[in-house]
Parts: C-alpha cells; structure tokens; sequence
C-alpha cells in the first residue's frame, strides 16, 4: 500500500490534488493514481475514506469519498502566513480550508480586525475549500463589516473561483 506516499504528493503537488478531486470514478482515480507509480487498491482507498463500496452510489458521492481519502491519506493542512505593514494584514493560505482547518484561520482571521483596517486573504496556493471554510470566510467578511474594515481575496485559482461562484460567494465576498 503506497496511500501514505500519495498523500505527500498531493499535499507537495497543488495540480496533482486537482486532478484527484477531479476524477469522478474508482476506476479513474486508480488509472490517474498508476500513471504516477502508486500501488494501492480501491479497498485501501475506501478503508482510508472509511467507506464501504456500497456506499459509493453516484458521481456525487465519489467526490465525498476522494475528498474523504485525500484528507485522509494528506492529513489535512492549512498553512497561514502572515504579513503584517502599515494597518494591513495579508494572509497567505494554502492547503485545504476545510472542516479540520476551519477554526485555525477564523482564529487568526477574527482577531486581526483588531489591529487591521484591511485584511488580504491571498488564496493562490489553497487547493480545496470546503463548505466549512466558506463559512469562515462569511463570517470574516461579517466582521469586517461590522469593524468598518474590509476583507479582499486575491489570486483565486479557476477551481476555487468555481467554488464561489457555485455558492453565490462571489457576490458576497470582495475580490482584488
């Protein structure tokens, strides 16, 4: 089972993890998965999503299963940098914003409205944003509102843009 050494591709490989997400099929993600020299089998990868093929029923819930095994076999990270000049803050993410990630960026995301008028989330190396991290992301922008500040994201990749705008976030959220 090689699961452990795909999980730090995808967590090193921002194109490789798009890909992954993208595949709708068992069949698909075992071709994408040996066309890069890894050697597992469906069941590894279900026992890893904690899923049983039963459960696999639709595309739908394929992409649950692939989100649920790539968090499993990357450990889901979200790494924060931050950058602090003259009252703004920029913060850059990457990785997963997901429900493991979440309270990690609300508690650094919440508290910089304190001291920044303006806060620039630059989302160009986040590879996947679930529905828990857009909820983070509301609730940030409800704070900078709230504080007569603004919150800005930039450099949105097509996957994550899609993501917001699925949602009816792209209307919500300011973009620069």
């Amino acid at each position: 089972m090689d699961l452990q050494a795909l999980g730090a591709k995808i967590r090193s490989d921002k194109d490789f993890a798009m890909k992954v997400m993208r595949v709708t099929s068992m069949e698909e993600f075992m071709t994408l998965a040996k066309e890069n020299g890894y050697t597992f089998t469906a069941d590894d990868v279900m026992s890893a999503a904690r899923v049983s093929e039963g459960e696999i029923k639709s595309l739908f819930n394929f992409k649950d299963l692939m989100g649920d095994a790539v968090a499993a076999v990357a450990q889901d990270t979200l790494g924060i940098e931050k950058k602090q000049e003259n009252g703004k803050i920029t913060l850059n993410l990457s990785g997963r914003l997901c429900t493991s990630t979440q309270k990690q960026l609300e508690d650094i995301l919440l508290p910089a409205f304190e001291s920044a008028n303006e806060v620039v989330l630059d989302v160009e190396k986040l590879a996947y944003l679930s529905s828990m991290g857009l909820r983070v992301l509301l609730v940030g922008q409800k704070t900078a509102s709230v504080k007569g500040a603004s919150m800005t994201i930039c450099n949105a990749s097509n996957e994550i843009m899609e993501v917001l705008k699925m949602t009816g976030f792209s209307d919500i959220l300011n973009f620069g």
